[in-house]
């Protein structure tokens, strides 16, 4: 089912009780970067915040939603009604991984520097009311995506899975040897994560590895999503044809069969799923053919 069509510049899409938030990030056009949301059922967009350079890893919580904007430096937040967005914390460019909150904190990781070949890297936290920053862990190699709950922050560096308890400590590496370890994402019992290779699970208090999707992709994109039961998936497709050939993917996070939808689909990313639905976005361009979709998981 469409939700939306005639959108550009789609990247990211976020979700609360009600409705979908799509991030149209024109990072090529200062200032043309909006927000807006639309009902899980359909209907009218609304125009959540406008006039942004690069918004992204967009996180709700609460009446509230966050994002960075990755060409000022800035994590940024405004009301889910709508309004006059609040910057919280300017980051001076620092590179940002993902965005995510959890129990009334948002948690980011900063990847390091180059002169320091990225083993300054850092995982960071602050209040979703603004406040003072906190290092919870220094001296990371390359920390790139980030996921937390209550029992822990995890987080994908280099070749490696890291964890560590909420306060930041407790650092244990989950897993190593990993190569080029992409998004991440929890479930109920296990941390996954993916690669070029397929995704990979390990249990929140460590153990084996376990590879449950294999594939080889080297080209396209990819976004991870968890939750309680299963893991899901989107591959953007081939760029050498046009993107045409993307699909999304889903499997039960104790293994089993993988569960195919909307293949094949148009350049799918910004998955999100809820209890009933999958939304992802479809052709997301600069042209206005972008859509934002739902199925029935």
């Amino acid at each position: 089912m469409t939700l939306a069509s005639g959108l550009q510049f789609l990247l990211w899409i976020a979700l609360d009780p009600e409705s979908v938030y799509i991030v149209q990030n024109a990072h090529e056009a200062a200032g043309q970067g909006t927000i807006v949301k639309i009902p899980k059922a359909g209907g009218a967009l609304v125009t959540i915040v406008s006039g942004l350079d690069n918004p992204s890893y967009p996180v709700i919580d609460g009446s509230w939603i966050y994002w960075v904007d990755e060409d000022d430096g800035t994590i940024m937040k405004a009301s889910t009604s709508g309004g006059k967005p609040v910057q919280l914390l300017w980051l001076t460019k620092q590179p940002v991984g993902n965005l995510t909150a959890w129990a009334g904190s948002l948690y980011w990781a900063f990847n390091g520097t180059a002169v320091k070949s990225w083993q300054d890297g850092s995982i960071m936290t602050m209040s979703e009311t603004g406040g003072a920053v906190t290092t919870l862990v220094a001296g990371e190699n390359a920390p790139g995506w980030i996921a937390v709950d209550a029992s822990g922050i995890y987080w994908t560096a280099a070749d490696s899975v890291r964890k560590s308890l909420l306060d930041g400590s407790a650092v244990t590496t989950l897993a190593s040897g990993i190569s080029s370890a992409g998004a991440i994402a929890l479930t109920t019992v296990s941390v996954d994560w993916d690669t070029s290779d397929g995704i990979f699970q390990i249990p929140k208090g460590g153990g084996a590895t376990n590879g449950i999707v294999s594939w080889n992709v080297t080209t396209g994109g990819l976004t991870l999503v968890g939750d309680s039961g299963d893991i899901f998936w989107s591959w953007t497709g081939d760029p050498a044809a046009q993107f045409s050939n993307g699909f999304l993917g889903a499997i039960p996070s104790s293994g089993g069969a993988a569960r195919y939808y909307a293949n094949p689909a148009t350049d799918p990313f910004g998955l999100a799923v809820d209890d009933t639905f999958i939304y992802w976005l479809e052709a997301a361009g600069p042209n206005g053919g972008g859509s934002l979709l739902k199925i029935a998981r």
